[in-house]
């Protein structure tokens, strides 16, 4: 339990970070699975078509298996819903951003009494909201954005240490 507001507000600007660099980072990972499935769909159909009209015994079974493996990629497409998960990570991404900003400049021009009590209770109810609405991030993704106490994100995927601007 934090032990004065401006130690709560640190610790909801740390976890509204996390949160904002993990959907952003979620976004372009479904988007890239997103293409990497439509391309492959593109590919293995194209060449069913083209390897249609083989007379070879050999031909015509990899364009057989061809074609089931892209109708097979269709439908994880289809089921996955990668580019609609990926949008709405990036809303996500976006809301805690401006919520990020919004903690920062009353970190810097701090209420005092009643009105910090109010701003954190509506920053709450807002994360909340923005909680509800926003998507499971995937959970390797989660566990690899880490920001520091000094509000530093730590790439793990890389062991670089780069300020959140």
């Amino acid at each position: 339990m934090k032990s004065n507001p401006s130690e709560l507000l640190e610790d909801w600007l740390r976890r509204v970070k996390k949160a904002q660099i993990a959907y952003t980072r979620s976004a372009t990972y479904l988007e890239k699975q997103h293409y990497w499935l439509g391309t492959s769909i593109i590919i293995l159909s194209t060449l069913t078509a083209a390897f249609l009209f083989s007379t070879d015994f050999w031909i015509k079974a990899a364009s057989s298996v061809m074609s089931i493996v892209a109708a097979i990629l269709a439908f994880l497409q289809t089921f996955f819903r990668l580019s609609e998960r990926a949008e709405k990570c990036r809303i996500a991404g976006v809301k805690d951003g401006e919520l990020r900003m919004e903690i920062e400049q009353k970190m810097v021009f701090q209420p005092q009494g009643e009105e910090l009590e109010r701003y954190a209770e509506s920053v709450l109810s807002r994360w909340n909201r923005i909680r509800e609405e926003a998507p499971t991030a995937p959970q390797n993704i989660w566990d690899k954005t880490v920001v520091n106490k000094k509000g530093r994100f730590i790439d793990c995927t890389k062991g670089e240490n780069s300020p959140i601007e």
